[in-house]
């Protein structure tokens, strides 16, 4: 171990291991490790493996250790050469975290090697933990907001988990003392007072069973920012931006020690108008295509900086003018959409949409994973609005093929990369393929939390083994279904979590445990959360009309608004921005007496202002509502 001092306080290394000389046996635990788990009996076995260079011959030995203490032998007179071995797993073996395996040459016991810690979890069926986050190569901060603590669970888990951070193996504090094991995360905002270094990890158990735990890989604290400054260099006084252009510019300076990213938006007198992207704070500059819409042209408009993970670092620009659009095309591509299915060898049509002074041709290219894979028509005319061609054999089946549409000639669309790129879909089929088809949900479905619902799917080819659902939201993973269901029973019941947020961009994606290349995602559906009902043991019909501060507030990005209704009442429950433009109606209806709640998620909306406003006939309330992003 190396002890070190960088000023921040004193940190101490990892074990390793020092080997015998080149050319003698030295021996190496490979599993399990850190990440891997073994179950507690009545499972049936648990192996592990090691390697050996040298001049290896004989037996050794294989014992379990626990924190650094020897726990059991697991077996003697091992030959060298096997390379594994499997142990079942005795009743005397607790879950937990810590566990090692040593190894050792029965010949000469200086010869030797202590694997990396692991799990042993509680049996299948019971409840079993999991940290996915932070572990290896991840980086906290101290002083730094919000910091996210993420975890995985199986079998019959229900409750609430406790999270705590520790170092080298000691409790350093309590992160959370109960969080519902279902959200599987949360938010910790690290304080000054913690130490920099290396060796923190996550351990999270669970509050019913303390011995049903799990403890995270080490991850590094970084030391806290020294005073971080931001300015917007440009664009400023008698500058111009014009509506529509591509890659206008934006450029900032930083002072003191900046890390992380910025969030870029565009402001009018003040106001919230348009979030530019998130962008690393030393790039110092970022490149913006504006739209040809929702831009009104005038003087007045700056640029906002926020620090991502620092909102009170900020910076405004100096005012500057926004032009009138030049002319100028702009193309929308409406199929393939995200999830949608390209058949190997099947015709498709790529449809899309114009806007603007468009004539002349396209270029239609298919990319992968965001990089070119090929061209797909070098000249097609923009006003056809489709193309059909035949999906290439040589195509490998998988996720996140996109078809992107650029200008030829004088059609000014050759840089714009937002609008004329396709949402990700999934390219099927093949010699030897699985091709699975989601049936349910499908357009038009709408679940609701607490619902049990059905998974449907249909199959085609070579289709065997398991599958994995889970929960998309905008393309991204929110909540895994189920990690292993069997892929040719063709259904899965599911009960919807109560803390999903309502949102219409909910997918289910199933795909093969097997071979991930064999996936489908199913159409957009819409998922509602239950409405509470009256609670009449929780304070009964209410006097008066109420509208109470929304929790949490600040937010990012639900939060949970509770009204009440002393009659049976028509009640308009809607959410405006800070020019009083309506974003969304949460509540239009007759409600009968009690205390409710709804549950307002914008996921898509930036960071600013909002207002909630509750009308009835006789009543009109209004509260403030803050959203960070």
């Amino acid at each position: 171990m190396v002890w070190l001092n960088d000023g921040t306080g004193i940190d101490i290394g990892d074990p390793f291991t020092i080997q015998p000389a080149v050319g003698n046996c030295a021996l190496n635990v490979i599993g399990p490790g850190w990440g891997d788990e073994w179950r507690a009996a009545p499972f049936a076995e648990a192996w592990f493996e090691w390697s050996y260079s040298g001049n290896c011959t004989g037996t050794i030995s294989a014992d379990l250790y626990k924190h650094g203490s020897p726990v059991r032998n697991m077996a003697t007179g091992l030959p060298v050469t096997d390379l594994s071995y499997a142990w079942e797993v005795t009743s005397d073996i607790r879950p937990d975290w810590g566990y090692q395996i040593l190894i050792k040459s029965d010949a000469d016991s200086n010869i030797r090697d202590l694997g990396a810690p692991f799990t042993v979890m509680p049996p299948y069926g019971n409840c079993a933990l999991n940290v996915v986050g932070p572990g290896w190569g991840d980086e906290w901060r101290v002083d730094w907001t919000g910091e996210v603590v993420e975890w995985g669970y199986s079998g019959n888990c229900s409750g609430t988990v406790r999270v705590d951070l520790y170092r080298n193996g000691n409790l350093v504090r309590n992160i959370n003392p109960g969080v519902n094991v279902a959200n599987r995360t949360c938010t910790w905002d690290v304080p000054d007072d913690v130490t920099p270094g290396y060796g923190y990890q996550i351990f999270v158990y669970y509050a019913n069973n303390d011995s049903i735990c799990s403890m995270g890989a080490p991850f590094y604290m970084a030391p806290p920012l020294a005073i971080c400054a931001l300015s917007v260099i440009g664009p400023g006084y008698g500058d111009e931006w014009r509506v529509g252009y591509l890659n206008e510019t934006v450029e900032w300076a930083f002072t003191g020690d900046c890390v992380g990213q910025v969030d870029v938006e565009l402001r009018r007198a003040g106001s919230f108008i348009l979030a530019l992207g998130t962008y690393p704070v030393t790039d110092l500059q970022c490149s913006i295509d504006l739209p040809m819409n929702g831009l009104e042209p005038g003087y007045g408009y700056e640029i906002f900086l926020r620090h991502a993970t620092v909102p009170r670092i900020t910076a405004h620009g100096n005012p500057f003018n926004m032009m009138p659009m030049e002319g100028g095309c702009e193309v929308l591509v409406t199929d393939p959409g995200y999830g949608d299915a390209l058949r190997i060898g099947q015709m498709d049509t790529i449809r899309w949409t114009y806007s603007g002074s468009c004539t002349g041709t396209i270029r239609l290219d298919l990319y992968r994973n965001g990089g070119f894979d090929r061209s797909i028509a070098e000249s097609v005319p923009v006003s056809t609005l489709s193309y059909a061609w035949q999906v290439p054999n040589d195509l490998s089946s998988g996720v996140g093929y996109s078809v992107r549409l650029r200008g030829t000639g004088d059609l000014l669309l050759t840089e714009r990369t937002v609008s004329n790129m396709s949402e990700p879909c999934v390219v099927q089929g093949g010699a030897g393929s699985c091709i699975i088809t989601t049936t349910s949900p499908g357009v038009g479905t709408i679940w609701q939390t607490g619902q049990s619902v059905n998974i449907e799917w249909n199959l085609e080819g070579s289709c065997s083994g398991d599958a994995r659902i889970d929960l998309l939201r905008g393309g991204g993973l929110v909540y895994a279904i189920a990690q292993s269901v069997s892929l040719t029973g063709q259904q899965f019941q599911w009960t919807v979590p109560q803390h999903l947020v309502s949102s219409s961009e909910y997918q289910v994606r199933v795909q093969s445990t097997s071979n991930p290349s064999f996936v489908s995602i199913s159409q957009t559906f819409q998922l509602q959360q239950t409405v509470d009902v009256p609670n009449e043991a929780a304070g009964g019909v209410p006097d008066e009309y109420s509208l109470e501060q929304n929790f949490p507030n600040p937010f990012n990005p639900s939060t949970t608004i509770r009204f009440g209704v002393p009659m049976a009442s028509e009640v308009i429950i809607e959410v405006f921005d800070v020019l009083g433009r309506k974003v969304e109606t949460l509540r239009n209806g007759l409600v009968q007496p009690g205390v409710y709640s709804v549950v307002w998620n914008c996921s898509t909306c930036s960071s600013g202002l909002y207002f909630v406003q509750m009308q009835t006939r006789d009543k009109v309330a209004l509260k403030k509502m803050l959203l960070l992003n």
